[in-house]
């Protein structure tokens, strides 16, 4: 049969990200992996009371869903403050429009929470909440 194979070739993330399993949980990249584990000694230094992974934002303008958003982690610190880390590689077009998004609907996004956006380890923006 034509272009029948018996064992596939595995895919292969086309920006050459290798998937990672750290303690019982597959991530998108070494990178991400990595960061989870420096979360986890985070913990243990008593910096973050909590984390975790994959946290859905609903993207929605006056109402209307315009797309999902899962960011790499949601991390609860140990004075209360939440913060949103997103550890990315290459950026692509719609990365970038949906971090746009999640910028612009920050506030809306997590409201009531005293909040901070990361991205690659940087605090890009904070909450209106906080002062």
């Amino acid at each position: 049969m034509k272009g029948f194979s018996p064992d596939p070739k595995p895919k292969r993330n086309k920006f050459g990200a290798k998937k990672q399993t750290y303690n019982g949980y597959n991530y998108d990249s070494i990178k991400e992996a990595e960061y989870a584990e420096g979360l986890d000694w985070r913990i243990k230094a008593k910096e973050v009371k909590s984390w975790t992974r994959q946290h859905k934002f609903e993207l929605r303008v006056e109402g209307v869903l315009i797309a999902k958003y899962y960011i790499d982690f949601r991390v609860v610190l140990t004075n209360g403050q939440i913060e949103y880390h997103e550890c990315k590689g290459f950026p692509t077009d719609l990365w970038k429009l949906k971090w746009k998004m999640t910028e612009a609907l920050f506030d809306k996004l997590t409201e009531g929470e005293t909040a901070h956006l990361v991205l690659n380890n940087k605090r890009v923006l904070s909450s209106h909440n906080i002062k």
